[in-house]
């Protein structure tokens, strides 16, 4: 069966998808929006009323056609869904037998994909509106820049629409809206309208299990999966008064604490305080000893579960996140290089120059325009530039900055393969070496900007200023920047 759906996270009984997909994805949306100067995002935590109770068989079989789902199948889901039968028991006393043809059965193993085909065509129509679903649970991430909230207002009219053409009903009760914006003196900003009633505003939100604040910290977070896994180590407690064997032990401890204290780890943990994380291994620590035996700790749970959930999400091309797993690609760019001798080819030119035309061209009577004078001049400055350099195509990478020396990419490399083996000492000693060695080719570079503005006189020293602030280096060994004065 060649089923035909949107890519995304919405659809919770597939394989390869999990809450921890979706919530990293929100927070890559807004962390990436957020790099941008006066930009913030506001996001909308939308609640159903009654989701799976509320979906109609008939269009559902519809959606299904569409997602060329085979009649067979599509006649079978309808026959499931319609003309179900329930009663309520109470006792000895029972209710009269209600035949109901709405809806999915609660508890369902089914009935989350159903509901995921079934909200298959809600989508966002605009490139700055993200729309996430797993499940029943909706989030519209609306990412704001330079206060023009028109597109972010005119999806959720569209998910408001949407929804009553649908038969779908928005509980705008339960409906949160959480603003995260960094700017240092935020104007202030008009409530979302859903179903004539203001969405309320919230300072942090349970998504999907992961606690969100506004400010995206993760003390909140870590403080209820520490109260969670000190409660459940009263019972590894018990559980070791009874003499059980140490491996059972280690069993009981993986499945019922290790698994809460690792709840979304590949989300907060990376962002989380040296404090919060110390709270955490403090737990670890005390079941060590309840147990007697050592147990991973924080940083190793963090590291094989970040590889696992990466190698599966970049082996699977259908995931959302899997660009986000590819290689950067070379990018080919055209270079200005400069030959030997044409600087002095410059200068002479510009030796041999009538200035003064061009101020005359631009005069009208007493007045001069300046901006008609300002372009002529650049524009032959760019001519004679042209004339005396030569184009040279060079790769580089879409991250690559001036300082970015041969050093750093090979100590980069390095501490890749030390992270990759595993050897901590050596990716601590690895990491040491790369900072010292950005922050030395950050100072050479920026030494060399300020020896080359050191004699504003010399055009020569300006024209190697402005080719250093705006040539990347390439990604060879070759170097096409100017000759050094």
């Amino acid at each position: 069966m060649a089923v035909v759906v949107n890519p995304g996270l919405d659809r919770s009984g597939m394989n390869n998808r999990s809450v921890d997909d979706a919530v990293n994805m929100a927070l890559h949306f807004i962390l990436q929006h957020l790099d941008s100067p006066g930009s913030y995002a506001r996001i909308l935590f939308v609640d159903f009323s009654s989701a799976f109770n509320t979906i109609i068989p008939a269009l559902l079989r519809d959606k299904l056609f569409q997602l060329n789902v085979p009649d067979s199948m599509c006649s079978w889901i309808t026959d499931f869904l319609t003309d179900r039968r329930q009663f309520v028991r109470l006792g000895t006393h029972v209710s009269d037998l209600q035949h109901i043809s709405t809806g999915s059965p609660q508890g369902c193993v089914l009935s989350p994909l159903l509901f995921s085909l079934y909200t298959n065509g809600c989508t966002s129509g605009h490139q700055s509106v993200k729309l996430l679903k797993f499940a029943d649970d909706t989030t519209l991430i609306g990412l704001i820049s330079d206060g023009d909230e028109s597109a972010y207002r005119g999806e959720i009219d569209r998910l408001v629409s949407w929804c009553s053409t649908n038969n779908l009903e928005l509980n705008s009760l339960k409906t949160v809206e959480m603003t995260v914006d960094f700017r240092k003196n935020p104007a202030p900003r008009p409530p979302v309208i859903l179903c004539d009633s203001p969405v309320s505003s919230a300072e942090s939100f349970c998504f999907l299990g992961t606690t969100i604040t506004k400010e995206l910290k993760w003390e909140q977070n870590i403080r209820s999966l520490t109260k969670k896994a000190q409660q459940r180590m009263y019972f590894l407690r018990q559980l070791k008064k009874f003499l059980l064997p140490v491996k059972m032990l280690v069993n009981f401890y993986t499945a019922i604490i290790e698994s809460v204290l690792t709840s979304s780890i590949t989300v907060w943990f990376a962002a989380a305080t040296a404090r919060d994380k110390a709270k955490l291994q403090r737990v670890i620590h005390s079941a060590e000893k309840v147990i007697g035996c050592s147990l991973p700790s924080l940083q190793e749970l963090y590291v094989s579960r970040s590889r696992r959930r990466a190698a599966k999400i970049a082996a699977d091309s259908s995931h959302p996140g899997n660009e986000l797993f590819r290689r950067s690609k070379l990018v080919l760019k055209q270079v200005k290089t400069w030959p030997s001798g044409a600087t002095s080819a410059l200068l002479d030119c510009f030796d041999c120059t009538d200035w003064n035309m061009f101020r005359e061209a631009a005069t009208n009577g007493d007045s001069i325009k300046l901006k008609e004078y300002t372009t002529s001049v650049t524009s032959y400055i760019s001519k004679c530039i042209d004339d005396v350099t030569v184009s040279k195509t060079i790769a580089i990478c879409s991250n690559q900055k001036p300082c970015m020396t041969a050093k750093v990419r090979a100590l980069l490399k390095l501490r890749d393969s030390t992270f990759r083996a595993g050897d901590k000492t050596a990716l601590k000693t690895t990491r040491a070496k790369l900072s010292r060695a950005i922050r030395e080719a950050k100072r050479m570079h920026a030494q060399r900007i300020h020896g080359h503005l050191q004699d504003s006189g010399d055009s020569r020293c300006m024209l190697q200023s402005i080719q250093t602030n705006n040539t990347t280096s390439p990604a060879c060994d070759s170097d096409a920047s100017l000759p050094d004065a």
